[in-house]
Parts: C-alpha cells; structure tokens; sequence
C-alpha cells in the first residue's frame, strides 16, 4: 500500500494565495470544524498567525473549543464585518456555504475562497507507469473472485458471515451489484470475524488489510478489515491521505449491544467518540514525525475492547463494531440467528434470515431506485498491472 499525507499541498496553496506577512494581518475565519479545518490550524501555527474562529452550522460543533479557537455558529462571527476579513472553506458543500456567506455581504474570490486540495485538485498523479484502466464490469468481477474466496474459506472452516449493505440490497433487487456500485460488504460476528482473519492472513491468497493481521507492517487507515486485491488497485482517499490500494471487499465486525434503545445510543455515541482520536492521532499525521505506530495501536486496541464487552452470541441485540455510528443498524440478534442463501452473480451467498427488516431499517422502500444522480461508484479510476486481466 502506496499511502501520501497531503497537507503539504494543503500548505502549498495557503502560501501562493497570500504572503505569510500578508496573513497575519487577516482576520481569518475557517468555515467547517472538519479535518481540512485541522490542517489549516496546523499551517497558521507554523508560522504564529491567529486563526479568529471556526464557524459551522452544525449545532452539536457549536461551543466547542479547538486549539483555544471557538466553534461558533456563523453569524455569530460574521454578522459584524471585521477588517480583512478571510473566510476559508474546505467542503463538499461549498456552494450552499458561498451563497449563505454572500447573504452576510462577503464577496467570493476577495474575501470567500474555497481550498482547492481538499478535492484533490491540482494534485499530482499516484499511478505510473506499467498498468491499463480497468472497466467498472472488470472491478466488480475482481471483487466477486474476493467475495466467492470469503465465502469457501467461511464454509470451510464453518465461519458466520451475512451480505450485507448495498451488497444484501443488490442481491434482493438486483440479483447481483447495484448496476453503478464497484463495492462489495460482508457482516461477520465478531468471534468468527478473529478466526477469519488469523486463516485469510496465513493463506496469503488476497492481502489481508485489518489490525488483526499482525504480519503487515503497515497498519490500516481504517478499523474494519479489507480483503484487497493483488494486482488491480485504485485511489482510496481520506483526506488528507490519499493510497494506492487494491480493490477490496470490506468486512464489518459485530458485536453485542444493550438490551434497551437509550443504552444502545449512548453506547454507539460513546464508540463514535474514539472516531476524533483516529483522525487526530492517526489520519492527520500519518506519513509524518508526529505519527506514532505505538499511538496507533493503542487506539485501536482500547477501541475493540470498548466495543466488543458485549458478547455476540449471548446478546439479544447486535450491531456492527464502528466508530463511524452511521453505520451501525442495530437490530434483535434473532434477525441474524439463521441464514437463507441467495444469488448475487450466479453464486449462492448466506444472508440474515431477517434480511427484509434489516434492508427496511437501512433503506426504507429499499425496491425504489434512488435519483439518477445518486447513481454512483465508490472508486476513483481502477488500473491494473498490464497483462493481468
């Protein structure tokens, strides 16, 4: 795994927009209490520029400090005009953001400007030479061979496993992938998940990308385990990281959760937190002096022992070990209690007995297509190493 930290390129493009003199004589304003916002920070203290305060809509980032910089809502900062005034924003959401801070007399281009790298853009090219673009029908084919070796490596040594996700939702309605998905995701209960991951790292058939394999010396940017390609890889970002990775499908650890609904919130909401330390202690300083392998360990080991207190089998609630809560979808352990198999591609794979409901609670009308501009891969540009297809 190919893996750059591109702050650096986040420094570039603050230092060829003004001078550093010129900075410190602005009010500055970071637009969006989110990573790019952090490494933003991390530039004007390089050089001792204040930063006025970060502004966000967000009521829940409302009131909090950072670096001894208020989280504010916006108009509480920018109702009152301030001299040399500079509004930084590094989101998706830009132009709903540029409109609101056009609404507060701000002009785009003198006083608003968007961080380019935040999108990537203007960044170098990762792949070289040697390699040919893969079609998106030639991804989804790789990641089947992954998904058809999961399945035979469960059967044989009698794991649990479920389809789930877009992948459950496309064998329901599809009978194989979402026509535009390239992204394959599998639920296993956390004990047979340990196993699977010990058999799959001592067979060396895919590379195993999970903190439970302790042979790789790389560790993992994310906290489930990827099963990756060998040979045909793409771009994976999260920024301010960008790694050239193989193809993968993804594996989502379960566990047991509280037996009553407040619990279960609390509980997720207090897994989510170690979600900040991830970013701050491992994302953000990856690749650089200030990254620490030990930290990185230790985070993820007081996270799994945090999320797995609840045992899987003896629970009458289960729900995927994450710290990103979106993703969790409790549901009654009975949901998951027996297994049906259905087609994907021409090939049989075990699905939850309560695959209807759990669709239900994830998608809602889960048979309804989503708006055509919704219709989107997961992957950037997927090459492979010529002659390999």
């Amino acid at each position: 795994m190919i893996v750059e930290n591109c702050s650096s390129y986040v420094f570039d493009e603050l230092e060829n927009l003004f001078t550093i003199e010129v900075w410190k004589n602005k009010f500055i304003v970071l637009w969006g209490m989110n990573t790019p916002a952090k490494i933003e920070i991390m530039f004007f203290q390089k050089y001792g520029i204040p930063v006025a305060a970060i502004v966000d809509n967000d009521v829940e980032k409302q009131g909090r400090i950072y670096q001894e910089i208020p989280v504010c809502p916006p108009k509480e900062i920018l109702t009152q005009r301030h001299q040399d005034t500079i509004i930084i924003v590094a989101s998706s959401a830009y132009d709903a953001i540029c409109r609101e801070a056009k609404a507060l007399g701000y002009q785009e281009g003198t006083e608003i400007y968007r961080l380019k790298t935040f999108d990537y853009q203007g960044i170098p090219e990762l792949f070289h030479k040697n390699i040919v673009k893969c079609t998106h029908r030639e991804v989804q084919m790789e990641e089947l061979r992954i998904l058809i070796y999961i399945r035979d490596l469960c059967q044989k040594h009698h794991l649990r496993y479920f389809l789930g996700y877009g992948t459950l939702l496309g064998a329901v309605r599809h009978q194989g992938f979402i026509p535009w998905d390239d992204d394959i995701d599998i639920l296993m209960p956390y004990p047979d998940y340990v196993q699977f991951c010990k058999l799959c790292s001592e067979e060396d058939v895919y590379e195993l990308d999970s903190m439970l394999n302790i042979s790789q010396s790389q560790l993992p940017l994310v906290d489930i385990t990827r099963v990756r390609s060998k040979f045909m890889y793409s771009e994976y970002r999260v920024f301010p990281l960008r790694t050239k990775v193989g193809v993968h499908v993804d594996i989502y650890p379960m566990s047991g959760c509280p037996d009553t609904l407040e619990k279960r919130k609390t509980y997720h909401a207090a897994m989510g937190k170690y979600d900040e330390a991830w970013n701050e202690k491992i994302i953000i300083p990856m690749c650089t002096p200030q990254y620490s392998q030990e930290e990185h360990k230790k985070i993820f080991k007081d996270f799994i022992q945090f999320s797995t207190k609840y045992d899987y089998d003896s629970s009458a609630f289960v729900g995927v070990i994450s710290m990103h809560p979106g993703i969790h979808c409790t549901a009654p352990k009975e949901l998951y209690d027996n297994t049906v198999t259905m087609n994907f591609e021409g090939e049989e794979f075990c699905v939850a007995s309560g695959w209807d409901e759990t669709l239900k609670k994830c998608y809602g009308n889960y048979m309804e297509l989503p708006p055509v501009q919704e219709r989107k891969p997961h992957f950037n540009s997927v090459y492979c190493k010529t002659g390999k297809i």
